[in-house]
Formats: structure tokens, C-alpha cells, sequence
């Protein structure tokens, strides 16, 4: 028997009844809401009203402040607030000239605020719609659900939204213009994302799973986890990421919320102690990193929160992001140090208004080298500091880090990366991922990135180059160890896999439509891949791109080669 969408409108609320949401059936018109949201503003600040209830003109005034011609971006803003002003608040000028300042949501303290659910809320406008179901926070609508029966395709609620969205939510002084989340469920399948100004994006649209990136689909789940009262006030005032250049809202995936609150818990109960966070590359890990830092800014007693990132990632485009995205210091300047001037940076960990810095850990290594700026950084030996490290995997495993850590001795970090160092792949440095940062958060890996859409796929083909004639792991010691690096670089097993590039190059990428990356072990090996080639002098377009260290570990292996170093394979290759 196929489900109705009436009885999964009556499913869906007497959920939401169990998740802690007040059921009030009679708010069934749009003038029922504005004036159920008057009654609960006059509850809430009660106080401050000194038992003189709003007057009409004074409700309107305060409905022209929150709402007026703001944009969707700008009501979000309003209704969160950041560490520069408080949200969910407004002042207005009462009938005798007197200013009061309103309280109409609490974007810190979950429980000061009220849960309701409307149902069937109609609007009236050039266009008379129905809204399936509306959740209201201290009476003002945040939350929207469509639903469809089983048997319909949920692309038909995405377009009902659209429709309703046109003609109705974005009315002119609406408070339906507060809308932050909508919901689109068919009982078997539900789906959330964020509203915005201008066209909604369907690649947007985000699945809701678990904290091990398993899907909550069906409704009865998804309500009880995505939809509790407490998961809807995080995911409005913690979960959302304001996009300052787009000037777009951008609600959190499942795994990035999940890994801010293992950051976040990590940070509150175990201050001691390190972790990371493991996130395949194009999964929006920066973006999670650079939440976490302003939430760590929020939220803790650290005196500084230092986002690190390596020099050579500090480019233009890193920072129009960390630019868009992270919040501005108290004197409306960015939190990013581009100089390379130490001193830029000691002056930032002088002035104590600067709780969040992104800085290099190059200079951050400079300046706890440089003997002038002791007395400023004296302070932060004993002082609680927190460090997000972006790409973990390349930057922390240096001098620059133990010099850093020899320093900041009440420091805790947090690293993200996408290609975390394992016993497996372990390097010169001896050690791995986990003994760098006592803890593994969370995990979402490229299986999980691909089945939700957030990377595209791709077939992988495996070909064994190297086939030995007997059991080598069983002959008990009678052979002497095998060079394994000695065998993967052998120059005959190279220039047969270039061949093979070269042979099967075209038919992969569609007849040559697309480029290809030719990831290797290391960057002498690259050079020599380069140079064969070269040498086979196909007409294939093939450069090499990597980043040169000053002083590689193997410069003495090479003393008799014109390649000494990596930088002079570099430029004998161009």
C-alpha cells in the first residue's frame, strides 16, 4: 500500500513531537505566525518591556529592523552574529523615544529558545500557497519540509521549493525570508540544503548521514538525528559557513560537522591531547579547518588560535579563501599575515584583541628562533595555544615543528589531511600521522567522497610490472634482502610503463580531451620518467612539477651527478 502524503505529513510530526518540537496545529495561516512570533517576542523580553507589551507601530519597526530589504545572506548573518557583534537580537525605538534592544533567537544557548511545528501554513499573496510543514524557532520560521508520497521522485519537492520560493518566501518583509534550511523527503529518502539568494544549486542538495558517513535516509531516522531541536539550532548557528566574496550561505556536510565536533570535543575534554582529521583531498577539508578555527576562537579559553599553513600554500587564490570565509579581527581587518615580515606576525601575538591568526609556520619557526621578539613571545611557554594545520601530511614533520613545540609547551594541534603518513608509507623523519597527533577524529574517505558525489569517479586498473619466479617472502633468510627501490626504479620497468603511457594515453582520455596527472615516488624519479620522454620524443606535452627542498636528505648519494639536487633536475628539465 503506497503511502500518503497526508500520513506522512502525520508520521513526520508526531516524530518531531518525540524529537522535543510543540506541535501547534492553528498557526495554520501566515498572519497566525507573525502575530504567534509578536506574542513570544513580548514573552521573551518581558523584562526589558517593563510590562509595556510592543505597540503596533513599535512591532513594525522591529519587523522592518530584522527583516526590510535585507538579503538572505544578511538575515543569516543577522540572526547568528560573530565574534564582532551578538546575533538574534535588535534595537528599535520605542513610542516615547526611548531605544530598546530585543532579543528574537539566542544563537549560543540552544535551550533559550522555543521549538514549535506548523503544519499546513497558508500564504496569501498573488499566489495562494501551502506549506507542508514549517519549523519555528521562537516563532519565526527557520526550517522548511516538503514531502512527497514514496512513489514520487524528490526532484518534485526541490521544484515545489523553487516554486514557493518565487512566489511567496521571498516576499518582500516575509519572515519567511528567515528561512535558513529546507527539507525535502519522500519517507524513503531525505535530503537538506541551505536557502540562498539568486538560483539554489541542486549540486547542494546533501544527504545526512552518521559519524561513520553511513546515509540516514529514511524519515523516521533522519528526523530523530538531523531534525532533534538541539541538531537544527547547530547546524543554524555553528554548521553554516558565510561566503563574504559570493555573499552566499553554505550549509555544512554530514562528515565536516562530525569532524568540528570532534575537534571541538577534543578541545573542551582533553585539551592535552592532539588529533587529526582525515579527509580526502576535494572533500572541503580547508574549509572545515578554517571553521573550526573561528568556532576554537568562540568557544574556548585559548588565548590564541594560530592557523598553520605552509609558505607555499599561501597563494593568491588561499587567500581570497581564507578571506571569504574566516572572520574579520576587531579592527574590521583580515586575520591573514601575507607579509613576510616576522615582525607583522609578533605584533599580532602581542595584541591580545587578535584571538585567531593564519600565519606560516615558517615565519612562526622565525620568530621563535629570533632572540628580539622574546619578551613578546615569553608568555604563550605556559599559555593554552591551539594550532590547526592545514595538509598535515607535508608540513608538521620537520625542525620547523619541533621547534615550534619546544616552544609553545601548553600547546594542543589539530591537522588536517588528506594523505595522512602511515607505517606503510613511512619517510626518513621515523615517524607516522599518529605520532604526531596522538588521535585520529574522523575519517571520510575518497569511497565515501565518490558515493556522495563530492569527487568525481573514476575505474582503476591495476597492473602487476614486477612478476618474481619464486616466493621470495618464503625463502627463510637465503637470499639477502631485495633493494625494493632499487627494483621500482629500474631504468628497463620505467621505460616500459612510459611506453605503456604513451600506447594507451589517447583511448583513456577520450581522445586526448583531457590531461592527465602521472603521480610518482619522488622527485628524482620524476626527473627520470621526464628524461624518458623526452627521449622517446613522442607528442606528448610532458613537464614536471614538483616542489624542490633546499637541503634533501640524499644530496650525498648524487654528489658525482649535474642533478645534485632536485632543483637542478628542476632546471635542466626546462
Amino acid at each position: 500500500m503506497v503511502q500518503t502524503e497526508s500520513k506522512l505529513e502525520n508520521q513526520l510530526i508526531a516524530q518531531l513531537g518525540k524529537s522535543g518540537w510543540q506541535f501547534r496545529p492553528e498557526l495554520n495561516h501566515y498572519s497566525l505566525i507573525v502575530n504567534h512570533f509578536r506574542v513570544l517576542l513580548n514573552r521573551r523580553n518581558i523584562d526589558k518591556l517593563d510590562g509595556t507589551l510592543l505597540t503596533d507601530q513599535e512591532f513594525q519597526r522591529f519587523l522592518n529592523e530584522i527583516v526590510g530589504s535585507k538579503s538572505i545572506y544578511q538575515l543569516g548573518r543577522y540572526l547568528r552574529g560573530d565574534d564582532q557583534f551578538q546575533g538574534g537580537r535588535a534595537q528599535i525605538q520605542r513610542d516615547d523615544g526611548s531605544d530598546i534592544t530585543l532579543s528574537f533567537f539566542d544563537p549560543r544557548d540552544a535551550e533559550n529558545n522555543i521549538y514549535e511545528v506548523a503544519h499546513q501554513v497558508v500564504v496569501n499573496d498573488k499566489y495562494e500557497n501551502r506549506y507542508d510543514v514549517t519549523l519555528l524557532i521562537n516563532g519565526l520560521p527557520l526550517v522548511q519540509i516538503e514531502l512527497k508520497r514514496h512513489s514520487v521522485e524528490m526532484s518534485q519537492a526541490f521544484q515545489q521549493i523553487l516554486r514557493y520560493r518565487r512566489e511567496s518566501f521571498n516576499v518582500g518583509g516575509s519572515l519567511f525570508r528567515y528561512l535558513q534550511i529546507f527539507v525535502i523527503s519522500n519517507g524513503m529518502s531525505s535530503r537538506y540544503f541551505s536557502n540562498n539568494d539568486g538560483e539554489l544549486n541542486k549540486n547542494f542538495i546533501f544527504n545526512w548521514s552518521d559519524e561513520n558517513n553511513r546515509w540516514i535516509d529514511e524519515i523516521e531516522p533522519f528526523t530523530a538525528s538531523f531534525l532533534s531541536p538541539l541538531n537544527i539550532h547547530e547546524m543554524i548557528s555553528k554548521y553554516t559557513i558565510f561566503d563574504a566574496d559570493q555573499k552566499v550561505m553554505k550549509i555544512m556536510r554530514p562528515y565536516q560537522v562530525y569532524a568540528q565536533k570532534s575537534i571541538m570535543s577534543q578541545a573542551e575534554i582533553h585539551p592535552a591531547t592532539n588529533g587529526y582529521v582525515w579527509h580526502t583531498t576535494g572533500s572541503g577539508k580547508t574549509i572545515t579547518a578554517f571553521k573550526a578555527a573561528s568556532q576554537l576562537a568562540l568557544h574556548t579559553d585559548a588565548q590564541k588560535i594560530i592557523f598553520l599553513v605552509d609558505r607555499r600554500d599561501l597563494d593568491s587564490q588561499t587567500i581570497n579563501n581564507f578571506n571569504a570565509y574566516l572572520p574579520r579581527r576587531a579592527d574590521g581587518q583580515s586575520s591573514i599575515d601575507r607579509t613576510d615580515n616576522t615582525s607583522v606576525l609578533v605584533e599580532q601575538l602581542k595584541n591580545s584583541t587578535d584571538t585567531l591568526i593564519v600565519t606560516t609556520i615558517q615565519k612562526l619557526a622565525n620568530a621563535v628562533k629570533n632572540p628580539r621578539h622574546r619578551s613578546v613571545l615569553e608568555p604563550y611557554k605556559e599559555q593554552r595555544v591551539i594550532f590547526i594545520e592545514d595538509e598535515a601530511h607535508r608540513t608538521q614533520f620537520g625542525e620547523m615543528r619541533k621547534q615550534i613545540n619546544s616552544w609553545f609547551k601548553n600547546a594542543q594541534h589539530f591537522g588536517f589531511t588528506g594523505t595522512p603518513i602511515f607505517k606503510e608509507n613511512i619517510g626518513a623523519d621515523g615517524r607516522t600521522t599518529d605520532d604526531i597527533y596522538d588521535i585520529r577524529l574522523h575519517t571520510y574517505l575518497i569511497r565515501d567522497a565518490v558515493r556522495d558525489h563530492n569527487v568525481l569517479p573514476f575505474n582503476v586498473t591495476y597492473i602487476n610490472t614486477i612478476h618474481s619466479k619464486e616466493d621470495i617472502e618464503n625463502l627463510n633468510g637465503e637470499v639477502e634482502a631485495l633493494n625494493i627501490k632499487e627494483v621500482y626504479e629500474n631504468e628497463k620497468r620505467l621505460n616500459q610503463i612510459a611506453q605503456h603511457i604513451i600506447l594507451n594515453h589517447s583511448s583513456k582520455t577520450y581522445n586526448r580531451q583531457y590531461n592527465a596527472i602521472f603521480a610518482v615516488s619522488d622527485t628524482r624519479t620524476a626527473l627520470k620518467y621526464y628524461d624518458i620522454f623526452k627521449e622517446i620524443n613522442n607528442d606528448l606535452k610532458v613537464t614536471t612539477i614538483f616542489t624542490w627542498a633546499a637541503n634533501e636528505e640524499d644530496n650525498d648519494e648524487h654528489q658525482k651527478d649535474d642533478t645534485l639536487t632536485s632543483r637542478h633536475g628542476l632546471e635542466k628539465s626546462h
